[in-house]
């Protein structure tokens, strides 16, 4: 999609301009035919198109009167102009050698809109031949620009602006080749620019304890792209990776009020998952994650966001609500918003003698995977495998031999359930929730069942259940009619991720005291459910939290179903 960002229209230059540019030797100069000159006007009535009608930061191509030297206020762009009966391929042959392209600097001179050369003016050429014009943003781009890199810093204007690759053509009815006019020594010609990057708009809100967001930042795909021929084209060559932990991207800085809006522009993505934005709060940061998330050149993405207390220091407690399909495409200015919220944690009564939860620790919506968990470690890790962790012993935190002996929950220790310090669901939501006992795990794999005719409970196998891509079972109580889905969420080991839709792996609480090296865990497939005591504890398995009927978890955490 592209959108059209300014109309540029040439007006009347002056004739000491005219002498003074046909005078000029700073650069080479097109050959003159009835003095036509090209000049250069903004309209003014276009400025917010430029910001893919997201007025976050001053339009294109501004100024204000006095202010020549400021960055923020006066804008280039580079012209390239080229004889259209040299380049007759258009944009395929824009890579000719000189002197066939000629370059031409302008700068916006006035507070209407009008672009004034610096140095040469270009002219048509006296041969009366037809020209094509090629215009690029920023002014440091050329027709041979062969990579782009965005800025790093782009909590003010001028960060922002030089990461906004543009590229412009004439338009209708001016469009390459134009015609040198019949008469005068005006030609009247609109340029039509596109964005040829990524728009990110960040609306953060702190709430339940967060009272500064001080810090938003880009810390998920890459600063350079290269660029495939002298129109623009991105192509699909990334470098220089972002991350939390080296470069990143700062869109907004310096905050002290509990919200935030921002916006920083990135190269195109494709498939892009793992931890993408992070805010940085007076408590400590929470990371936005993605999941197989694409970003197309020229298109705004809005991501409006909470961030309450509890989600501090979870690598994905708040996840990326594109994969639930809520996207909407504006087609007047290409802009794509996320409305679907996060679902509530909440409880659920199944008949059995805990309360379940409606979720995996980690998850926003009853079919995410959540987060995966070492036993007995309390930070979590997405599925997938780009965050670069690996769950082996050397990264467990009870072991400093690779699990030949532990420094707690030794078997020895009198520790045969996990305390709440490293019960990931305590530790993750708070209140009363827990993981489950071994018990408690084996009480619900007892109510497998698949037969709707016998039993307490009715175990249903779900393909792409609800239209989330997930597999899982739907467990349903028949006494009460109240269901729990169980996603089939697999598992990380090493730097692997496995049988994600296939087979489930949740942790209990409870040590192998016999063999302190592993612990319980409940494991189903489509053709049983069962639960078994050979998890290493550095395996990454999902959680499912429970809590007693006798208690509520806190007041904001969840409701009973």
């Amino acid at each position: 999609m592209r959108m059209k960002t300014r109309y540029l229209s040439m007006i009347a230059a002056s004739a000491a301009i005219i002498l003074a540019a046909s005078c000029a030797s700073e650069q080479p100069e097109m050959p003159q035919a009835d003095n036509v000159e090209i000049r250069l006007r903004a309209d003014v009535g276009n400025m917010l198109l430029t910001r893919a009608a997201a007025d976050i930061h001053n339009g294109h191509l501004d100024y204000v009167a006095g202010e020549g030297n400021d960055p923020d206020e006066v804008e280039t762009i580079r012209v390239e102009i080229l004889d259209a009966q040299v380049d007759q391929h258009g944009d395929a042959n824009l890579l000719a050698t000189p002197p066939v392209r000629i370059p031409y600097t302008f700068v916006s001179s006035s507070t209407a809109g009008d672009m004034a050369p610096v140095g040469t003016a270009p002219f048509f050429p006296r041969s009366g031949n037809k020209v094509n014009i090629y215009a690029y943003y920023p002014s440091t781009v050329t027709g041979t620009t062969t990579s782009f890199s965005v800025a790093v810093n782009q909590s003010d204007a001028a960060g922002y602006k030089a990461s906004d690759l543009m590229y412009g053509v004439p338009s209708e009815p001016s469009a390459n080749p134009v015609a040198r006019p019949a008469s005068g020594n005006v030609a009247d010609v609109s340029l039509d620019f596109s964005h040829k990057l990524s728009k990110i708009i960040v609306n953060a809100t702190g709430s339940s304890g967060i009272s500064q967001i001080q810090e938003v930042r880009i810390v998920g795909g890459h600063r350079t792209v290269n660029i495939t021929d002298a129109a623009c084209t991105v192509g699909n060559t990334l470098s220089d990776a972002l991350s939390s932990s080296g470069t990143y991207i700062t869109a907004y800085s310096g905050g002290t009020t509990n919200t935030a809006t921002c916006a920083a522009i990135i190269v195109p993505e494709t498939a892009l998952t793992g931890a993408f934005i992070e805010l940085v709060t007076e408590l400590g940061t929470a990371t936005y994650s993605l999941n197989n998330k694409t970003f197309a050149g020229g298109m705004s993405y809005t991501y409006d966001i909470t961030v309450t207390a509890s989600m501090v220091g979870l690598t994905t407690a708040i996840t990326d609500w594109d994969n639930e399909s809520s996207d909407w495409v504006n087609d007047a200015n290409g802009t794509a918003s996320l409305v679907v919220p996060p679902d509530p944690i909440e409880t659920v009564d199944i008949g059995l003698s805990v309360l379940w939860a409606n979720m995996n620790v980690g998850a926003e919506h009853e079919t995410d995977y959540g987060l995966y968990f070492m036993w007995g470690d309390v930070a979590g890790h997405p599925g997938v495998t780009t965050d670069g962790f690996s769950f082996d012993w050397s990264n467990y935190k009870w072991t400093t031999d690779g699990g030949s002996s532990f420094t707690k929950y030794t078997g020895s220790d009198l520790k045969p359930e996990l305390e709440a310090a490293d019960d990931a669901a305590t530790a993750n939501w708070g209140g009363d929730w827990r993981m489950p006992t071994k018990a408690e795990m084996e009480e619900l794999a007892d109510t497998y069942n698949t037969d709707a005719n016998s039993g307490t409970h009715l175990w249903e196998w779900q393909e792409d259940y609800n239209g989330s891509g997930h597999n899982g079972y739907l467990i349903t109580c028949k006494s009460n009619g109240n269901s729990l889905f169980l996603p089939a969420a697999g598992y990380r080991y090493n730097t692997s991720v496995g049988y994600q839709g296939s087979l489930g792996y949740y942790w209990s609480s409870a040590l192998y005291s016999g063999y302190p090296l592993i612990a319980y865990y409940l494991y189903f497939n489509s053709g049983g459910a069962n639960v078994f005591s050979y998890g290493d504890r550095c395996s990454g398995y999902a959680v499912r939290a429970v809590c007693d009927k006798s208690t509520t978890p806190d007041e904001g955490d969840g409701e009973e179903v």
